[in-house]
């Protein structure tokens, strides 16, 4: 496969992928952007399991989506929202929901 020199081509490339690769790409990139630019974490190990959590927490989410009949296009929504927010308040905000349903 050639690397395509023109961001166009990325972006069509990443277009014609699967909603979970789209998903998982998405919340790693918005992840690491998340964390270099609030400069809250100064460890480059740090930061890429970050954005490897969040990759795989929107992969998990976009299967729930899959499950809830929303549409197939709302990978990039998934992976974005969840790289934004962080897997920390995804894991409080989780605890939280369980912790209701389970009371």
């Amino acid at each position: 496969m050639n690397m395509p020199d023109n961001p166009n081509n990325w972006f069509a490339i990443i277009s014609s992928m699967p909603g979970e690769v789209q998903a998982l790409i998405a919340a790693v990139i918005t992840a690491t952007l998340r964390i270099v630019y609030d400069k809250t974490e100064n460890s480059w190990q740090r930061i890429g399991l970050e954005g490897l959590l969040c990759g795989c927490i929107a992969v998990g989410l976009y299967s729930a989506a899959g499950y809830l009949g929303l549409p197939s296009s709302i990978g990039v929504f998934i992976g974005s929202s969840v790289g934004f927010v962080g897997v920390v308040q995804f894991r409080t905000f989780a605890l939280k929901f369980i912790g209701k349903k389970l009371d």
